[in-house]
C-alpha cells in the first residue's frame, strides 16, 4: 500500500510501557507498543505507508505489516481518510446530561497519581 493516511484528532498518553491512543469524543481507544506509536507519528508526518514500512525495516530489522496496522486503526475509528477518501466513523455519542457544563464537573476529572506510581 503506497497510500497516505490522515488520522483523526487523537488523544495520546503513555501508560506502563505502552501508549493509549484514541478519540476522546467517541471513547474509542487502542493500546499501542512503542513501535505502533512510531508508526502513528510517521503517518502524522504524511509519509506513505510503503515508506513507513521501509523505514521501520531499516530501524528495527523486522518486517512489520503496516497495511494491517492501518486497517486496524481504521476499524477502530482513528483514521479520517486514506488517499483523500474519507473513512466513515460513527458520530460521537450524545451527551448523557446535555444540561451539564464542563465547569460544573471539571473537578471530577482530576487525575490521582498514587505515591511511586
Amino acid at each position: 500500500m503506497t497510500s497516505r493516511v490522515v488520522l483523526r484528532e487523537l488523544g495520546v498518553r503513555p501508560d506502563r510501557g505502552e501508549w493509549i491512543v484514541g478519540r476522546v469524543s467517541t471513547g474509542d481507544f487502542v493500546a499501542l507498543p512503542e513501535v505502533g506509536m512510531r508508526v502513528l507519528r510517521l503517518l502524522g508526518d504524511g509519509l506513505p505507508v510503503e515508506d513507513i514500512q521501509t523505514r521501520l525495516r531499516q530501524e528495527t530489522g523486522a518486517k512489520l505489516d503496516i497495511d494491517s496496522f492501518v486497517r486496524h486503526l481504521a476499524d477502530a475509528g482513528l483514521v479520517a481518510a486514506i488517499d483523500g477518501r474519507p473513512v466513515p466513523a460513527p458520530d460521537p455519542p450524545r451527551p448523557t446530561f446535555p444540561w451539564l457544563r464542563p465547569g460544573s464537573v471539571r473537578w471530577t476529572l482530576n487525575v490521582f497519581h498514587p505515591p511511586g506510581g
